[in-house]
């Protein structure tokens, strides 16, 4: 049966560890709260304490372990927020305390995947002229957003012209004045292996072997 006083006692706080502590009140209650927050609200034996008060130590503990997880988390290497919370939920973390410190993170600009989702696309697109495909792929696989995704891919068409970019990238591998049918077969495969569609595709092979009949 819940606590039936308005005001409880403490009645013993021991530590867990080095970041929890078990406190025990009059009715046999016993709440696992961090120790920094016995500490902020003042939670030593003899203190009498308010039912509501415990309670929002409860949520504040819960919220902190979630804060102090997460710093951890980002700690080791930047993450978007949809992988913090997977994270967060495989250690434990409930869904509720998981959103609100990653929340918090964004709102304090320790997370922010529309800024990395759009350095990350924009370092794949002009240092390994990877297409528009490749790179929402390979974004989607790090676990950003659809929509950031997308935000990430049309800022792409202000940094360079992709056909242009399409052809930079065949002039390491092929030579302009190549007619073979075999060679711009192969020339097709790797722009579409690097994430081209297939209209810019077409319009980089016009372009870099001089206007071939079979592109148009």
């Amino acid at each position: 049966m819940l606590c039936q006083s308005t005001v409880l006692e403490i009645c013993d706080v021991s530590p867990v560890d080095a970041e929890t502590c078990d406190v025990t009140d009059s009715e046999g209650f016993v709440w696992l709260l961090h120790s920094r927050v016995v500490s902020l609200f003042s939670l030593d034996e003899g203190v009498s304490v308010p039912l509501a008060d415990l309670m929002l130590a409860a949520v504040a503990s819960s919220l902190l372990a979630a804060r102090i997880l997460l710093r951890r988390v980002l700690g080791r290497t930047r993450k978007p927020a949809r992988r913090c919370r997977e994270l967060l939920a495989a250690h434990g973390i409930g869904l509720t305390d998981a959103d609100c410190a990653v929340l918090l993170a964004e709102v304090t600009g320790v997370l922010d995947d529309r800024t990395w989702a759009r350095d990350l696309a924009e370092i794949r697109f002009e240092r390994r002229k990877d297409g528009p495909l490749a790179i929402r792929q390979w974004l989607g696989q790090r676990g950003f957003d659809p929509e950031t995704v997308r935000q990430a891919i049309a800022g792409l068409g202000e940094l360079a012209d992709p056909v242009e970019t399409a052809c930079g990238l065949l002039e390491k591998r092929f030579s302009r004045s190549e007619t073979s049918h075999s060679v711009h077969q192969k020339a097709w495969a790797l722009l579409a292996r690097r994430g081209y569609p297939a209209e810019t595709t077409r319009k980089a092979l016009r372009r870099f072997f001089g206007g071939i009949e079979e592109y148009d």
